[in-house]
């Protein structure tokens, strides 16, 4: 078993002196954060070193002299929102692909990412019961709004996937987050399902107990 740490825990330290403490600590690797909702204090903007070559061999060179490796790159957000942050977010979700292939990193932590309930809105609305009673005019409206959910995410994910598969990311972990689309095993497989094939096969669970304490588990 590899033993890894992520970097938000270490605050605002300097970038080696957060390696050096994880050296010190035993622990070959760590997981960093490189959007979304994360600290993203070392690597603030993943196009940044993308942009940048000096950085990104500058980057990879302290890491190398102390022979630490990345166990993961972390963008947890919310990509599937049609808001400025959904807009964001699944852009420096994708820019994290493009890095973990410059770096060699394989596996992407994230979140699914949550819709509106409807085309027009702007707000997630995270849906937890399609029991909508009484009907109105024979319309379950709950079980439409999940519905659309889905087919954005299914649309938004096949693409993902597919883009992640191309820069060698091997494994997509999915934060088991509530007020996310995917928060359980039960959507975590009908994630896997509506990517399908190959594709879908790269998708799998970060099992974060904390999170399922959030949803009283």
């Amino acid at each position: 078993m590899k033993l890894s740490i992520c970097s938000d825990v270490f605050g605002k330290i300097p970038f080696g002196e957060m390696l050096d403490k994880v050296k010190a600590y035993g622990i070959g690797a760590v997981e960093i954060t490189t959007g979304g909702w994360g600290g993203c204090h070392y690597v603030p903007s993943a196009r940044d070193l993308l942009d940048n070559p000096g950085k990104l061999q500058a980057f990879k060179d302290e890491l190398d002299k102390r022979g630490i490796e990345i166990s993961a790159l972390n963008c947890s957000g919310n990509p599937l929102v049609n808001n400025p942050m959904g807009k964001a977010h699944s852009q420096t979700i994708h820019d994290t692909a493009e890095l973990a292939g410059k770096l060699g990193v394989k596996t992407i932590v994230t979140m699914s990412g949550l819709p509106e309930a409807k085309a027009g809105d702007v707000t997630p609305n995270w849906i937890t019961s399609t029991i909508s009673w009484p009907e109105f005019d024979g319309v379950n409206y709950m079980v439409e709004a999940v519905k659309y959910q889905w087919e954005v995410a299914a649309k938004w994910w096949k693409e993902y996937a597919q883009f992640a598969k191309d820069n060698g990311v091997e494994k997509i972990a999915i934060e088991e987050f509530p007020c996310q689309l995917v928060y359980n095993v039960r959507s975590l497989n009908k994630l896997v399902e509506v990517v399908g094939g190959d594709l879908g096969k790269m998708i799998g669970m970060n099992l974060d107990p904390s999170h399922l304490m959030i949803q009283g588990a």
